[in-house]
């Protein structure tokens, strides 16, 4: 009885998704098999100006952890812990940078740690340049950039396994630019049906992939 009930707690942990303090609990947190790599995900960096009334990095970065701990090919390390790690680390270090030399000190209990850093998140509207059109009756482009960086740290030195600027770039219907439609905010009803909603479900689907393969692929070696 007791192992079922701790199934079905694990179940709803999941359903219940993340907070924007990312408490993430995931099956992958509780039960360990060997064979499965070790990895820190740092919180999203959100470096962008965009106009959102709630956390880009919360919520890109929950979506992530879930969705890879989900898949449970790898051992995604709480939140919570990597973020009180990585918070003092980050004021003094840039991870996109040269000076490697902190990671590996930083982060010395994980096999695998990954950086993100959201760079562009803009709404651009499609117009005419020869002949303007009503703002409100043009099409847009929502565009999405996301710097990763993967280090491998089993060796002495830090090891770069993937490094790489993933582009985005969803079609916004003129009825929805943002001219025309309030945007529903992250965790209201309807907002993953939302443009914003949408374009983010495919983008982290991608960027979970990236990860997920090149750190299994790393991880064979």
């Amino acid at each position: 009885m007791s192992k079922a009930i701790w199934g079905l707690s694990a179940l709803t942990l999941l359903a219940c998704g993340c907070d924007d303090n990312a408490s993430f609990s995931s099956v992958s947190e509780m039960v360990q098999p060997a064979q499965r790599p070790v990895v820190s995900i740092v919180p999203i960096i959100d470096n962008t100006k965009n106009d959102c009334c709630w956390n880009l990095s919360d919520e890109l970065s929950s979506t992530i952890y879930a969705t890879l701990s989900e898949r449970d090919h790898i051992w995604i390390n709480h939140s919570s812990q990597v973020r009180a790690k990585a918070k003092p680390l980050l004021e003094k270090h840039n991870p996109f940078g040269t000076d490697l030399s902190w990671i590996k000190k930083g982060f010395q209990d994980e096999e695998f740690v990954a950086f993100l850093e959201l760079v562009e998140h803009e709404e651009v509207l499609n117009q005419n340049k020869i002949k303007p059109e009503d703002p409100r009756s043009c099409s847009a482009e929502l565009r999405l950039s996301m710097r990763v960086r993967v280090f491998d740290l089993r060796g002495k030195e830090p090891k770069i396994v993937l490094q790489e600027l993933v582009h985005n770039a969803h079609y916004v219907h003129p009825q929805f630019n943002h001219l025309n439609f309030y945007q529903v905010s992250w965790k209201e009803p309807g907002f993953n049906d939302s443009p914003i909603g949408l374009a983010h479900a495919k983008f982290t689907k991608e960027l979970s992939d990236r990860l997920e393969d090149y750190i299994l692929t790393a991880a064979r070696t």
